[in-house]
């Protein structure tokens, strides 16, 4: 069967829960960060040490994270009453995985008491990140409790909402991430109406899945996500040469995603091209094995040899 839901209710993004099927992309993080400056915190006490903390910042906007980690610690630690300074250490430390940690920057910061918007929204792509979805919906409560109109603090809740099977809420926030997401540039509202789809996909509402899809592609084009997960839909419509164009369209923007390969083998032999599906499962069977995946690689090959087709690696 292609398209198949998880049985542990999540969305897989890899393919190596199972060869035989399509599976579905979804995003690996809870949302999109703003880096947060002086000017956008709420720090009751303003930074004695000054220096450190600017040049922490300036770190997180080159993106040298372990730069900015240790400048807002010099600048903790000569005034621990610097919210600010926890909050983007937090952000830092998000950037760089370091996800426990960063729940407790954040909420340190909010112990202070922090009011910012930025903290609550950060602490809560931490705590999403550790699956602590209740947790982080309550700090994203938090977040539109303070400004009701942010997009971030619904895309956010809509996205936990999805990991606790509660498609509807998630539906309902994701409307509302849209009809305030002004400020959103247009990869990011992409992304809205492609999780949106996803959520209405795990509701079996596959044209409203397909619509939403067709969206977020009508405003980023290069959505390769979009084009993957509708590609999936089509297939589940029988409309196999729309997935075929789809999953080639994944291709042309992400030319070592095995996936797109693997599952265009797939639709190709739904077609009846052999030849095209071989060369596809076997480029997909290298990029697998480029890519450190070897199991994924080694299920590709049997997939070829059950087949009865013969297993050549490219390269």
């Amino acid at each position: 069967m292609f398209c198949q839901r998880n049985r542990n209710r999540r969305m897989v993004k890899s393919f190596l829960g199972s060869l035989v099927s399509l599976t579905l992309v979804v995003a690996i993080a809870a949302g999109f960060w703003s880096i947060p400056t002086k000017s956008s915190q709420a720090a009751p006490i303003a930074p004695t040490n000054f220096d450190a903390f600017e040049v922490g910042v300036q770190a997180i906007q080159r993106g040298d994270y372990q730069r900015a980690i240790a400048d807002f610690t010099r600048s903790i630690e000569t005034d621990r009453h610097v919210t600010a300074a926890y909050s983007n250490r937090c952000l830092a430390r998000l950037y760089l995985g370091d996800t426990r940690q960063a729940a407790e920057d954040c909420t340190q910061a909010i112990q202070q008491g922090s009011t910012s918007v930025e903290t609550y929204l950060n602490r809560g792509l931490a705590r999403y990140r550790l699956r602590e979805y209740q947790a982080s919906i309550a700090d994203f409560d938090r977040v539109l409790g303070l400004n009701i109109e942010d997009w971030r603090g619904y895309y956010n809740r809509g996205l936990a909402w999805v990991e606790l099977s509660k498609y509807e809420r998630a539906i309902a926030d994701f409307d509302r991430a849209l009809h305030y997401s002004n400020s959103a540039d247009k990869s990011q509202q992409a992304a809205i109406y492609t999780d949106q789809g996803l959520a209405y996909l795990m509701l079996e509402k596959t044209r409203e899945a397909i619509d939403n899809f067709d969206q977020a592609i009508a405003i980023d084009d290069r959505s390769s996500r979009a084009y993957y997960n509708r590609a999936c839909t089509c297939h589940r419509h029988g409309e196999f040469q729309h997935a075929l164009r789809d999953f080639t369209r994944v291709i042309e923007l992400e030319p070592n995603s095995a996936q797109a390969y693997a599952n265009r083998g797939f639709i190709h032999e739904n077609l009846g091209n052999a030849s095209a599906a071989l060369q596809d499962w076997q480029t997909a069977a290298e990029l697998f094995r480029q890519q450190g995946q070897i199991t994924a690689s080694q299920q590709i090959r049997n997939l070829l040899e059950s087949r009865q087709f013969p297993v050549r690696l490219i390269g």
